[in-house]
């Protein structure tokens, strides 16, 4: 059956659900981000803990040369992973994923690759204690986890055309659906970040989305 919009029933039903498990996988991600963050931060300030006791002569070097090791190694491994394995996880990604949804193509920017190295890299950047911040990657990350759900078309290639399952894993595989999906990761990912769920909307409607939906709005 099809309603006014001229869309199946099933289908947008379909959306509501792929957009809802989008959000929850933003919004576990953060939750992991923040942990790991909280992590590293109270076993850097536990060693140097350690290294003030174990100095009694020099606590303050002791301590200051423990902070400063472990932040050098952090920002090594954040850096390393950048360079190294995906480049396009450089600086926060809200400029270049604002560019994606004005229709720029960016290699490699929404990948899975990019997506690890964001969230493993911001973990060590943050928590080797840099003048930065989870909020601008976590809307890099929330673009990379909804155009993951976007990309069935890779899997499709190794079934047969005419089965229903590559019927289905082809349904999302469009530049409005792929937009809209990106517009509500954007949203999420800042939902996440700022704990401002109608925040994130605005900013992806105001700042990050050229086309915009009012059934994106909805969902």
């Amino acid at each position: 059956s099809f309603r006014a919009t001229g869309r199946p029933v099933a289908l947008r039903g379909s959306r509501w659900c792929v957009t809802a498990l989008i959000g929850f996988v933003i919004g576990a991600l953060a939750f992991a981000i923040e942990h790991f963050v909280t992590v590293l931060t109270a076993l850097r300030l536990r060693w140097a803990h350690a290294a003030i006791v174990s100095a009694p002569s020099a606590p303050i070097l002791a301590a200051w040369a423990v902070l400063a090791s472990t932040a050098a190694a952090l920002a090594l491994v954040a850096s390393v992973l950048v360079v190294k394995v995906a480049p396009p996880a450089t600086g926060a990604g809200v400029a270049l994923v604002m560019a994606s949804l004005n229709g720029v193509h960016v290699p490699k920017l929404l990948s899975l690759r990019t997506a690890v190295v964001k969230v493993v890299g911001t973990v060590c950047s943050v928590a080797s204690g840099l003048p930065v911040g989870p909020e601008g990657p976590l809307v890099h990350v929330g673009a990379c986890v909804a155009s993951l759900f976007t990309r069935q078309h890779r899997l499709a290639r190794k079934v047969p055309e005419s089965g229903r399952i590559r019927a289905w894993l082809d349904t999302f595989f469009n530049d409005r659906d792929g937009r809209d999906f990106l517009s509500a990761g954007v949203a999420s990912g800042l939902a996440a970040a700022f704990g401002a769920p109608i925040g994130g909307v605005l900013f992806s409607l105001e700042e990050a989305s050229t086309h915009w939906s009012h059934d994106t709005t909805w969902r």
